[in-house]
């Protein structure tokens, strides 16, 4: 199970997730085709979110499948409001074949927050994450925290090559929402280059930049199946 750890420091409250072991979709589990897109869900496990477009440009209409846990059976039905169960979510990208068929292309089985996984920030709520399809490109977006909140946003593209889907971009935001300090990373690890940005926002709303940095990285693409969130959490 991954649990939400809130550590105290000079004033300031940080919110992380401990590294511990928790359940998730397990890729062997799923089938290399399918005829229907539920062919791709296994047991235990629903789809939460479903969007189709044209992942590698061939075209023709692909699918990005969000499954996320069911509710256990024994959860507690009776305060389901105040007392969610804690689910897992993975993230699956499906090409459509020319015999019509799915062939399932990438699974990201730690790149998707659990529905518990938000923070404070979410109270008793269940923690939201949104993909979408833009441009061939998968973007997912998600947030987590308590007073400082931390948004995230993947950038995952086929790569015909490597027939993988791979993270070409990244960008996470660190909001002190008491103090309207805010840092942004962003990563666009096609051409190599990393944008860090410290802002501060004023009472109206207005953001005033602070600085601006650019760095050279790797210009490596991850693998969507190698992504794991946790390591990318603010220190």
């Amino acid at each position: 199970m991954r649990k939400l750890k809130i550590l105290l420091a000079a004033g300031f409250i940080v919110v992380g997730l401990s590294r511990v072991s928790y359940a998730q979709l397990k890729p062997e589990r799923l089938p290399a085709q399918a005829e229907k897109l539920s062919g791709f869900v296994p047991t235990g496990w629903q789809i939460e979110h479903q969007l189709e477009g044209d992942l590698n440009k061939d075209a023709v209409a692909d699918a990005v499948l969000v499954l996320v846990e069911t509710m256990p059976v024994n959860a507690d039905k009776e305060n389901l409001k105040d007392n969610l169960a804690e689910r897992q979510r993975a993230l699956l990208a499906l090409l459509k074949t020319a015999d019509g068929k799915w062939s399932r292309a990438g699974v990201a089985t730690k790149l998707l927050l659990c529905t518990r996984c938000g923070g404070a920030f979410f109270g008793v709520n269940e923690t939201p994450v949104q993909v979408e399809i833009r441009n061939g490109v998968i973007v997912a977006h998600q947030e987590y925290g308590s007073r400082n909140l931390t948004n995230q946003t993947w950038r995952l593209r086929y790569d015909a090559t490597t027939k993988q889907f791979g993270l070409i971009g990244l960008d996470i935001t660190d909001f002190d929402r008491n103090t309207g300090l805010s840092m942004q990373e962003s990563s666009n690890f096609l051409v190599g280059i990393k944008t860090i940005t410290k802002t501060q926002m004023n009472e109206k709303g207005d953001e005033k930049i602070l600085s601006s940095t650019r760095k050279t990285i790797a210009k490596t693409l991850k693998p969507m199946e190698a992504i794991n969130v946790e390591d990318y959490y603010s220190k």
